[in-house]
This record gives structure tokens, C-alpha cells and sequence, in this order.
């Protein structure tokens, strides 16, 4: 993420913010004055801690781990960074993490999902960080086995066996080895 500073005229220290796309800035409304405005880059992290990208749309910050765990080590993970395994609420949302996570294939759990923190209990589909249940993208036929596979993952690599999943969830066994993805709010 990138906030451009733009600097109007040197008797006028106005500074302008544009939120990552310096596009938006129109150079012709200030043709005119004979000033030029400088533009100048800095990198904004939204307010997250090391290691997490922040995401605009929803003003959170996220993690993407390949280190491969199971469920409940991968949200005690989480957890102990004061976040949580990441919900998902929208289209837009599932897509910035699919892109986020998209090395999931190169962890050693021969598998191309991502665990999320969508799991099955009480006979209803809740999320662990107790925001609401307001957006689904299961893959289809899913969810199956409920039996066995309460928790869910996202397919965030084309998996040419299963192409139909990629960018959907599927519902996982708890012990499998999978990558994660955390979620936390910004520090400020």
C-alpha cells in the first residue's frame, strides 16, 4: 500500500493524500497555476504489525502462513499475535486472499487450501473471531462429509484435478497439515 503526498506549490504546503492510486490525481487543474506538483511515495501499512498486509476494503490486516498446521495449532498461531483465523465476508474479500495466500501449493500438505477460521459446531456454520456468518463460497457439492470435516479451508492454488474449487472453500478434516491465513484489526 502506497499513500502519495502531493505537494501543490512551495508557498502553499498543502498536502494531499491519495489512497494507493496516484491515477485519481488530475495534473490539469493545476496547469494553470505554472506549479507543478511533486508526488512522493512512502509505504503505509495501515497500522498492522510486521509480517501482516493491510487491505483497504475492510480495513483489516492479514497474514498468509505457509508454514503447514493443523486447525487447532494453527489458530493458537494466530491467536498468539492477537488475531484470529481470518473471516471472510465478501467477494471482494475471498479474492485479495486468495491472491495473499497463493503459495499454499508449496507447503508439504500436498494439498492448495488454506485454512480459514470457518468450522461447524452446535449444528451451524460460525466463524472463530464471533463475527457473523453473512457471506459463503463453498465449491461445488460442498459442504460433504460432515461427519468428519467441520472445518474449512480456501483453495487459493488452480489445482488442475480439481480446477472447480480454486478461489472456493471446501470443508477439511481439523488434522490435516494446511497453511493458514490470519486476520487482525490495525493498531490505530
Amino acid at each position: 500500500m502506497f499513500l502519495s503526498f502531493i505537494i501543490l506549490s512551495t508557498f502553499l504546503p498543502s498536502v494531499v493524500f491519495s489512497a494507493s492510486f496516484p491515477s485519481f490525481f488530475n495534473e490539469s487543474a493545476y496547469e494553470t497555476s505554472g506549479h507543478k506538483p511533486e508526488i512522493y511515495q512512502l509505504e503505509y501499512s495501515g497500522g498492522c504489525i510486521s509480517g501482516y498486509t493491510w487491505f483497504s476494503y475492510t480495513n483489516f490486516c492479514y497474514k498468509s502462513t505457509a508454514r503447514a498446521a493443523n486447525f487447532n495449532d494453527a489458530h493458537n498461531a494466530c491467536r498468539s499475535e492477537g488475531s484470529e483465523l481470518a473471516s471472510i465476508h465478501s467477494l471482494t474479500e475471498n479474492q485479495f486472499l486468495v491472491q495473499l495466500s497463493a503459495a499454499g501449493n508449496r507447503v508439504n500438505s500436498k494439498t492448495n487450501y488454506v485454512m480459514i477460521g470457518l468450522i461447524f459446531e452446535n449444528r451451524e456454520w460460525s466463524w472463530t473471531d464471533g463475527s457473523s456468518v453473512n457471506y459463503l463460497n463453498w465449491a461445488a457439492g460442498e459442504p460433504n462429509n460432515m461427519k468428519h470435516e467441520l472445518w474449512t479451508a480456501l483453495v487459493s492454488d488452480v489445482n488442475p484435478k480439481k480446477g472447480q474449487m480454486y478461489t472456493h472453500w471446501n470443508n477439511v478434516n481439523m488434522d490435516r497439515q494446511r497453511a493458514y491465513i490470519c486476520k487482525r484489526a490495525p493498531l490505530n
